[in-house]
């Protein structure tokens, strides 16, 4: 990716939001009858800028966790990147547009801090869905009449920048790390950027270099061993985490180790890890319980909900567009957690 601005627009027409709704009534833990509801979600669009993926959602949410709570509409983008060249994340802005008939209805606008790949940046309550489906129905009702031909539906728009935020090289200290001496017998290749490493060190850090040196994979017998699909500043740093001169973890890179620490499956990494996580105030409680979700961290999961002291802090999470991203458990967790201030 090279250093410029990033820009996409998207439409979307005859939008109805009713599509895959369906509710049930079940009586909870606390013998309170409540609705589960499976609220209607759309990929209405996606595409690549440069390297810049991004995926357009909308959907229904309740307002609250409360399930007597109103319907919003919802609208994001999510954005995912490869790191190949450095690329920490991306500020900009995001506009959202509602329109019925041609008629312009709604127009936000959302400050975008893309921190992560796979972070998803919108707003969650547009409108209110009673007011657009009320207004839909009425246009499906006159166009059952003869020579009818007004719009079925609703048009959706959304236009972004982004510009990226890029990663500094290697420090010389943690360069160091990969020298070649008497200790090192084997050598990684990170673009072009060759890495001497001690088999037996990696191998009882990292399951995955366990099972590249001691079983019958061809890459034991190279002399070479090519490190593909990461960049030499993210590995070179990643992998420091586990040696003496170790480099720093830091916000903007926390969502990079975590994703090689699961691919080359080294624990060492996601613990340390999960401990700065725990210890920061910089990361916001959203960013936790994601983080949380996406690695199984029971540990953070469990602390970031105990410091939450408010119902209405609770609330404000689940209008956040993360929360629609969480899988079912950590919703659940949510759920006893909101079960706590009202009982």
């Amino acid at each position: 990716m090279s250093e410029k601005v990033y820009k996409a627009t998207g439409q979307k027409q005859n939008l109805t939001f009713q599509n895959n709704c369906r509710q049930n009534q079940y009586y909870d833990n606390f013998g309170q009858l409540r609705t589960a509801r499976t609220n209607y979600t759309e990929k209405i669009g996606e595409g690549d800028v440069d390297g810049l993926k991004w995926v357009w959602i909308t959907q229904l949410d309740n307002a609250t966790m409360t399930t007597t709570s109103e319907e919003v509409i919802s609208s994001y983008i999510r954005f995912k990147w490869t790191n190949s060249e450095g690329v920490l994340g991306f500020i900009g802005k995001i506009e959202f547009r509602l329109l019925f008939d041609d008629k312009l209805v709604v127009d936000e606008q959302v400050d975008a801090l893309v921190e992560f790949s796979g972070q998803s940046i919108g707003i969650r309550n547009l409108r209110k869905a009673e007011d657009v489906i009320t207004t839909i129905q009425a246009n499906q009702h006159q166009n059952q009449r003869p020579f009818g031909n007004r719009q079925m539906g609703c048009t959706m728009e959304f236009a972004f920048e982004m510009t990226p935020v890029f990663a500094f090289s290697p420090s010389v200290n943690i360069i160091s790390n990969f020298e070649k001496s008497h200790i090192t017998d084997a050598t990684l290749e990170v673009e072009g950027n060759q890495m001497h490493v001690n088999k037996s060190f990696l191998s009882i850090h990292s399951e995955f270099f366990d099972k590249l040196f001691n079983s019958d994979f061809k890459e034991k017998s190279e002399p070479i061993i090519p490190i593909r699909d990461v960049s030499f500043s993210d590995f070179s740093n990643f992998l420091s985490l586990i040696y003496p001169n170790q480099t720093e973890i830091t916000v903007e890179k926390i969502a990079v180790y975590f994703e090689l620490a699961d691919k080359y499956l080294m624990a060492a990494v996601t613990q340390k890890c999960e401990e700065f996580l725990l210890q920061n105030p910089r990361v916001k409680t959203i960013q936790k319980i994601v983080f949380a979700d996406n690695h199984n961290l029971h540990k953070l999961l469990r602390v970031t909900l105990t410091a939450i002291e408010t119902k209405e802090e609770l609330e404000a999470l689940t209008l956040l567009p993360e929360f629609t991203s969480l899988s079912d458990s950590t919703k659940a967790a949510l759920l006893h957690k909101f079960m706590h201030f009202i009982n």
